[in-house]
This record gives C-alpha cells, sequence and structure tokens, in this order.
C-alpha cells in the first residue's frame, strides 16, 4: 500500500496537519501549511527518489563498479539499475569471473550474472568434450563396433582414439597423435604466455622458428600453429615433442604427453607386426 500523505504540526498553531508526500522522482520544496499543499521539485538530472516522500534532497545515483554494466540508467524516479558484465558474477560484494571448469569436468550449468558456473564430472565412460569451461559430456567413441583398434584409451578429458590397423599402416602414428595434440594442450590449464614462448621460440620449420604474427594469441591459436607445425615435419620431429617440452621447463606437460605418445606408437607398432604375423 502507498503511503502518499503524512502527518506533521504546524509550528504557529499547534494544529496537526495530514500533507501530501512528494511523488516518486521528486523532493521536497516547502510542508504543507493550513492553506497550501506541500510543495515538491522534480528531481535534478543524476539524482532521484524512489519512492513517496518529505525529504529535502534526492539521492544521488549509483555509478557502476568494476566489471559491471548498466541494465537500466538512473531516472528521476529510479536508481541505476548494475549487473555483472559477461563472464562475471555478484559474489557478495563484487563482481567475480565466473569459474571455469577444470580438466575432466564439463558446464552443468553456465554462469549468469547472479550464479557461478556449475561444473560436474564426467562419469566413466565420458568425456568432456570442447574447449575448457564450456565443455559437455559425452561417450568416448566405440572402436569395436566400427571394427577399429583402440590406439588410446579415453579418460575423462579426451576420447578413445581408434583405428583400423590398415589405416596406422598407411599413414603412420603421427596423423593420429596430432588430433590427440588439439585436445592435450586445450584441456589443460596453463599460462598463455609459457605457451606462446614455446610455440615461437622452439618450435622450428626447417631450420627456422615459428613466427607469431601477433603478441597476443589465445591459446587456440597457439595449438593451431603447433598443429601446423607437425604437419609439416616429419615422424621425427614430432617424436621430440616432449624433449622440447622439457626444455621449455614444461615438464609436467613433456610427461604427460610422452606417456600418451609412447601408447599410441606402441599400439601402431603392434598393428605392424600383426600384419606380418
Amino acid at each position: 500500500m502507498k503511503l502518499t500523505t503524512y502527518q506533521r504540526i504546524e509550528p504557529l498553531t499547534g494544529k496537526e496537519l495530514t500533507c501530501k508526500r512528494c511523488p516518486p522522482g521528486y523532493r521536497l520544496v516547502s510542508h504543507c501549511t493550513a492553506t497550501e499543499q506541500t510543495q515538491c521539485a522534480l528531481c535534478p538530472d543524476g539524482l532521484y527518489t524512489e519512492c513517496w516522500n518529505y525529504v529535502r534532497n534526492c539521492l544521488l545515483c549509483d555509478v557502476c563498479s568494476s566489471n559491471q554494466v548498466i541494465r537500466h540508467p538512473c531516472t528521476h524516479s529510479h536508481n541505476t539499475v548494475c549487473e555483472c558484465d559477461k563472464g562475471y558474477y555478484w559474489h557478495e560484494f563484487f563482481c567475480k569471473r565466473h569459474s571455469v571448469c577444470a580438466q575432466g569436468y564439463a558446464v552443468k550449468t553456465k554462469g549468469t550474472p547472479v550464479r557461478d558456473t556449475e561444473c560436474e564430472v564426467c562419469p566413466r565412460g565420458q568425456y568432456a568434450s570442447g574447449r575448457a569451461g564450456q565443455a559437455v559430456c559425452v561417450p568416448h567413441t566405440d572402436c569395436k563396433s566400427s571394427g577399429q583398434r583402440l590406439l588410446l584409451r579415453g579418460t575423462s578429458w579426451h576420447d578413445n582414439i581408434c583405428a583400423t590397423c590398415s589405416d596406422v599402416r598407411a599413414q603412420g602414428w603421427v596423423p593420429f597423435f596430432r588430433n590427440f595434440v588439439h585436445d592435450f594442450f586445450t584441456q589443460r590449464k596453463m599460462s598463455e604466455n609459457k605457451l606462446q614462448r614455446f610455440v615461437t621460440k622452439f618450435l622450428r620449420v626447417e631450420g627456422r622458428r615459428v613466427r607469431e604474427r601477433s603478441s597476443q594469441l589465445t591459446v587456440d591459436q597457439l595449438v593451431q600453429r603447433l598443429q601446423e607445425w607437425m604437419s609439416h615435419v616429419g615422424a621425427h620431429q614430432v617424436q621430440e615433442l616432449p624433449s622440447l617440452l622439457h626444455s621449455a621447463g614444461m615438464t609436467g606437460l613433456a610427461n604427460q604427453l610422452e606417456g600418451k605418445m609412447t601408447k599410441i606408437m606402441d599400439e601402431a607398432r603392434a598393428c605392424s607386426t600383426a600384419a606380418v604375423n
């Protein structure tokens, strides 16, 4: 129920008067008297009142803070309405960046301006498909159903890698490893600066370094450069990739990648052995 009046005692007569309040967007200029009603004035730009009132001064409009955008601008009768910018949500007293789902986790609920992203671990037999922070859980490819061999068993963050032995013998192990490399690098949380330094300093094609075209490249762009490098070099140079990562000080990644590479190479050799036998 709107309260549109207020009671006051007139100082000279001591009489109780019922005065009209000023409507939203206005402020009090003078109280009512026995002969005149309340006098109000419109709030200037940048100031407001939201309720029926008898205040002398309008309120100052809020200014959106860091990582906020204006949802509704301030008017004479409504304060500014701010909300967190894209990629952020309101957390206690400030806008906080949405969580990025970790390796092997998929987005259960996308973040909003008022709620953080919810993540879920992919169940056994499924993996997080897509860019980190946007991935969804999908089932691993069934190699047997298509008559293929399992070159590398899937995990919570990458799919099974399948191939027929005839394809492996014809193409070698590198094409199947190349397809895996994209997921390996994009699913891992790493410094873009370290990855850019690795791509531009350690990767060489015919003795020349892979030069960046821009000083600021995304992880996806850097991984694309890495895959371009792999498409121009032979199997021997691709096999040296873990050693190059070691040289760049990325030891953890180097060890993990070497383990995956070894498994793919072992399965490829098994295909060749089966053909001979």
